[in-house]
């Protein structure tokens, strides 16, 4: 990427993008700790592991790569995603981000009473719930007695439209400033200055950010090769395996336990190649057609040379034989 595009690109980064999100909270647990006070100050984390980007595996299903993920001392694991659009969310996505993050927490021989208390928050640019407060608090509850149910699982939002001078609000209002000048939270603000470039003067220069978008740019395109090399090695396993059997193509990806977030290209590559394959079965067979009809015409040319005395080229014009076809004529014409 050209170096000045890459300025402006960064220039106009906010926390609400996922670059400068990542690497402003990621093994940072001051920040993030200074962050979930200003959520819910009730709650008393004691942050003691930040880790962005955290990706959780899903054998069985789709995957997913969280946003922010923290522990505290008190044991309590909180996941933080920040979103842009509404639809990136909705309440079922909120549901799916606890369901996977238990999966992950609960070892195989472990009691059920060992998963720990997950929080799932969601730091919204808009007022995603609509009931205009700065934030919501979700926990479950019994219909008919009005009891908590304790399944230690609670989910917050906050509206990132609320920007007052409250700390939440404050720190609201930089999430959506491009410049540490702008901002209300002098570590939010110091923070930005080191990621974007901003020395002791106020003047620019590369920082860690400009590095970690550039390197993230290289290791998106290896691994987007890497991907595609996998993807090809699938295919090709596949197909045979289908012309060996006469399977279908999912009974195949199925036998060689094609993972769920490889299938779609896997597929995309195994239909091509078996398209490659009927359209030259395809051309295989026309030829073939056209050489018996090219190979009729063979003893009515040679009794026309024997008759006339012609050439053998003077009676591929008398019979009108295309250029393209005179070659293979030549193997069954005896001169």
């Amino acid at each position: 990427m050209d170096v000045s595009i890459l300025r402006e690109k960064i220039c106009n980064l906010t926390l609400f993008d996922d670059e400068l999100m990542t690497l402003a909270f990621h093994n940072q647990c001051e920040l993030t700790q200074i962050l979930l006070d200003a959520i819910c100050p009730e709650c008393q984390f004691k942050v003691t592991q930040v880790t962005a980007q955290q990706a959780l595996y899903n054998v069985m299903g789709r995957s997913l790569k969280l946003d922010i993920l923290a522990n505290d001392a008190h044991g309590r694991t909180v996941n933080i995603e920040v979103q842009q659009l509404p639809q990136g969310a909705a309440p079922v996505r909120a549901r799916f981000h606890a369901s996977l993050l238990d999966v992950h927490l609960l070892n195989k021989g472990q009691s059920f009473e060992d998963l720990p208390t997950v929080y799932i928050i969601f730091i919204t640019k808009t007022d995603v719930l609509g009931g205009g407060l700065p934030v919501y608090t979700i926990s479950r509850r019994v219909n008919e007695t009005q009891n908590d149910f304790d399944d230690r699982t609670v989910f917050i939002y906050v509206n990132g439209e609320i920007m007052n001078d409250t700390p939440l609000g404050k720190i609201m209002h930089d999430f959506q400033c491009k410049s540490p000048d702008e901002m209300r939270s002098q570590p939010f603000a110091d923070r930005l200055k080191e990621l974007k470039g901003f020395d002791a003067e106020g003047g620019k220069k590369m920082g860690a950010l400009y590095d970690y978008i550039y390197e993230e740019g290289m290791e998106k395109g290896m691994e987007k090769g890497m991907e595609k090399g996998r993807f090809q090695t699938y295919a090709k396993i596949i197909h045979k395996h289908i012309v060996k059997h006469a399977c279908s193509v999912h009974e195949a990806m199925e036998f060689f336990e094609v993972p769920q977030e490889d299938a779609e290209g896997v597929l995309m590559l195994v239909n091509e190649e078996m398209s490659k394959q009927f359209v030259a079965k395809q051309q295989e067979s026309q030829y073939a057609i056209h050489a018996m009809h090219l190979k009729g015409k063979a003893d009515p040319i040679q009794k026309y040379i024997q008759k006339t005395g012609c050439t053998v080229y003077e009676a591929f014009e008398f019979f009108e034989i295309p250029e393209e076809d005179r070659k293979l004529m030549l193997e069954w014409i005896k001169i």
